[in-house]
């Protein structure tokens, strides 16, 4: 299979941030990204992907995973893919929820993983008022 690279730079927003105030965590974040072959050429297809969030931007003990894997797979088209963070199936590390990852930890760093292939760098995610790098 070809090696898989995460190219652009996450984004996070707030899904349904109307329905929230404005401090308080997200239950839910839409994640967005695009995947490419080692060549260059965007990526179509569903793949499994599992989210891993940390306080550090490598080792650390493990916040939550939330795996998007099997009928959740995410689906890619012309390299482009969306995720619902925190609607996946999650499985507690230190923290439950995303809510409470972000509520008692900041910055979150997130580990992608594409099927096998862990994509080398965390990114840091700042909610809440903060910007997503």
């Amino acid at each position: 299979m070809k090696r898989i690279h995460q190219v652009l730079a996450s984004l996070l927003f707030l899904s349904a941030a109307s329905a929230l105030p404005a401090a308080a965590p997200p239950e839910l974040v839409n994640y967005q990204g695009v995947l490419r072959s080692a060549a260059g050429s965007p990526l179509d297809g569903t793949y499994d992907m599992v989210f891993r969030f940390t306080a550090v931007p490598t080792g650390g003990t493990l916040l939550l995973t939330d795996y998007h894997t099997g009928p959740d797979a995410v689906v890619v088209q012309n390299g482009l893919f969306t995720a619902l963070l925190g609607g996946g199936t999650l499985a507690p590390g230190t923290e439950s929820s995303l809510a409470d990852v972000f509520a008692n930890h900041s910055p979150v760093y997130v580990e992608v993983q594409v099927g096998a292939e862990t994509l080398a760098q965390r990114r840091v995610q700042r909610i809440a008022g903060r910007r997503a790098v």
